[in-house]
């Protein structure tokens, strides 16, 4: 089921409310880094974006991929029309944007030209634990009393290395589990199919346990 996206106008899903809503909370107990776990193409970035759009404020967008900047700096017009957006990547410097987007790895090396923002949203969160976030994210005063919140958006909590996020974030906010997403027509179902091959590997040797391809 596509998202309802027309120019100044987003139709937010039940569980996108239900995500601001325990932002909301979240913050009103005091809590500064949360992290919200939304299945792939269930809009996280919409998300996002939305929530930082309705609350007001200088936005900073970290992300580690090209596509993870491009992409939420394109969705921005559409959710906040008219924004200064701006983009730290590569050649560009865009620090004096309203809303920056910008690549971790351009950041941490031009932490002394950052200025202060009120947000920032770190998308793809299960990298953070990773020291260039973690420099980022101080120098940006979001450990320090009075430092702006952060939010972190993924599709999976675990790290391939096993390393927690522990000391970034203070808790998981928000989940939205991938069945859930399925049974509530969010999410196209999951499918499998067998397929049988002929292939004879009787002739195939190895080599320290892995095939030989000579």
């Amino acid at each position: 089921m596509p998202m309802t996206i027309t120019k100044r106008s987003i139709e937010m899903r039940p569980y996108q409310i239900e995500v601001h809503d325990a932002l909301d909370q979240f913050h009103l107990e005091g809590g500064r880094r949360g992290v919200v776990n939304l299945p792939t193409g269930t809009g996280k970035t919409i998300t996002g974006l939305d929530y930082v759009q309705k609350k007001g404020g200088r936005l900073l967008w970290l992300a580690h991929r090209e596509e993870l900047i491009t992409q939420p700096q394109q969705a921005a017009q559409v959710v906040n029309p008219g924004v200064q957006t701006g983009v730290v990547k590569a050649e560009r410097n865009e620090w004096g944007a309203d809303w920056v987007f910008a690549s971790i790895q351009t950041a941490v090396r031009r932490l002394d030209q950052m200025p202060r923002f009120d947000w920032i949203v770190v998308d793809e969160c299960h990298h953070a634990a990773a020291d260039t976030y973690r420099r980022t994210l101080e120098v940006a005063g979001a450990f320090q009393f009075g430092g702006p919140p952060v939010i972190g958006l993924t599709a999976t909590v675990e790290r391939g290395d096993k390393r927690g996020l522990d000391d970034t974030f203070e808790k998981i906010v928000y989940q939205y589990q991938l069945l859930q997403a399925i049974r509530d027509g969010y999410l196209s179902d999951l499918k499998t199919e067998r397929v049988d091959l002929n292939l004879d590997l009787d002739e195939i040797h190895t080599v320290a346990g892995d095939f030989n391809q000579g």
